[in-house]
Formats: structure tokens, C-alpha cells, sequence
């Protein structure tokens, strides 16, 4: 849920980004807007790993189950 949380808020700056871009002729919102997605695209992969790694040394794919972090 935190994740998906951090995804909206990504998203939300992207579309200020674009739809603030309308009003100026350089293209520093479309860049600024990549850049984001490409942020985004790395923390789920990053995510993802962390996730599997949890699973693969403890069993558990429930965040709330964990009884420690140290594999």
C-alpha cells in the first residue's frame, strides 16, 4: 500500500508536469516528467527485489507477518 501510495503521488507530479508545460515553449516539463517515470520504474524494480528477497529467506510475503529483518 505504501508503494501504490508513492506511485499516485509520482503520477500526480507528472501530470502537473505535462499540463504545466502547455504554457511554456521549452521542453522542461516533458523532461521533468521522463525523469519522474524513470524514478518510478526504478523504485519498482527495487521494490519488487526487496519484496522477493523477503519471501525467498523468510517465507512471507505479508509485510505484517515478519518477525525480523535480518534474514
Amino acid at each position: 500500500m505504501v508503494l501504490a501510495g508513492v506511485e499516485l503521488i509520482l503520477n500526480s507530479a507528472n501530470i502537473n508536469f505535462i499540463g504545466f508545460s502547455k504554457y511554456d515553449p521549452s521542453l522542461t516539463g516533458q523532461m521533468a516528467s521522463l525523469f519522474i517515470l524513470v524514478v518510478a520504474v526504478a523504485e519498482s524494480a527495487v521494490a519488487l527485489a526487496i519484496i522477493y528477497q523477503i519471501f525467498k529467506n523468510q517465507g512471507v510475503s505479508n509485510v505484517d507477518e515478519l518477525t525480523e529483518l535480518n534474514g
